[in-house]
């Protein structure tokens, strides 16, 4: 943000801030930490600015308290539901004093943990097998557009891991020239679980979108992934099955693992993305943000 301010800022114009929320928590609820953290970020936006506050106009918020935003499940804004001031409004009100005070507060998080199953199921949406793996809820949004989301199921075995992602409120569109860019699931697979900053030879991406399509990162494990797809009105199902490679997996051990929607437009570009548990955005390049799956009987 700030080089980018910077370079508006060049151009000679005036310069508004507008629109602005910074989400924490879910599902309505926010730790104590949570709201430091949410405290610290507001609190260095608005530092920023007042580095430049004879070229930025104002800065606007979009709404007053948490429960009257478009996000209010993850209360972006300065007050809570009985209007009581969070860190936020102290970080915007006087950034020095908050940062001098929680500046060093890390704003990193554990990675979720998951289970598959243990079991061999058909390529088949409605497969009873599933039904034994726990929910995996793929929800946190990255960009504005709250679109495509959906739930997933994982089971594996001594060959293969299982993949069930069950996907609502899709455009069904497959316009874009880019596969990112269609309604489509992202598997993200780091079978030593390593975190590694870079891809290894044990990582990749299993792209599926909703018509039973393929894409991968990188292009050579496209000779492994067998897959099905099922669509029902603005809902589909992808079903993949994913052959380990660098592992013989076994019950104790756990997996790097995420999931990612993509939610296309009526028009073919993406406008929503979806994620388990990284919301850097850059899963496709580096697996230090995923998530953890146990490997449980």
């Amino acid at each position: 943000m700030s080089a980018s301010l910077k370079r508006f800022l060049s151009l000679g114009v005036e310069v508004s801030i507008t629109e602005l929320d910074v989400l924490a928590g879910d599902d309505h609820k926010l730790t104590e930490e949570q709201a430091i953290h949410q405290g610290v970020l507001y609190a260095r936006l608005f530092a920023l600015c007042k580095e430049h506050s004879d070229k930025v106009a104002r800065i606007t918020l979009w709404g007053l308290d948490d429960p009257s935003s478009w996000r209010a499940k993850q209360n972006p804004l300065f007050f809570d539901a009985v209007l009581k001031p969070k860190p936020a409004f102290f970080g915007a009100q006087d950034p020095d004093a908050f940062l001098a005070k929680h500046g060093t507060a890390s704003a990193s998080k554990e990675a979720l943990q998951a289970e598959a199953r243990h079991g061999s199921p058909a390529l088949d949406a409605n497969d009873p097998l599933w039904q034994t793996a726990p929910a995996i809820p793929v929800n946190q949004y990255l960009m504005a557009w709250q679109g495509a989301c959906g739930k997933a199921r994982v089971l594996w075995d001594e060959h293969n891991l299982y993949v069930n992602i069950a996907v609502d409120n899709a455009e069904l569109n497959k316009a874009g020239p880019a596969p990112q860019e269609q309604d489509s699931v992202e598997i993200y697979v780091d079978e030593g679980n390593h975190k590694a900053l870079f891809m290894q030879d044990d990582d990749g991406l299993f792209r599926v979108n909703f018509a039973n399509e393929h894409s991968f990162i990188p292009a050579g494990l496209a000779g492994g992934l067998e897959s099905a797809a099922f669509v029902s009105g603005r809902s589909y199902t992808v079903v993949a099955k994913i052959p380990f490679r660098t592992i013989k997996p076994a019950e104790g051990m756990a997996i790097g693992f995420d999931l990612q929607i993509n939610g296309a437009s009526v028009q073919g570009i993406r406008q929503s993305i979806a994620v388990w548990n990284d919301t850097s955005g850059n899963s496709w390049q580096k697996p230090s943000g995923y998530g953890v799956l146990n490997l449980v009987r």
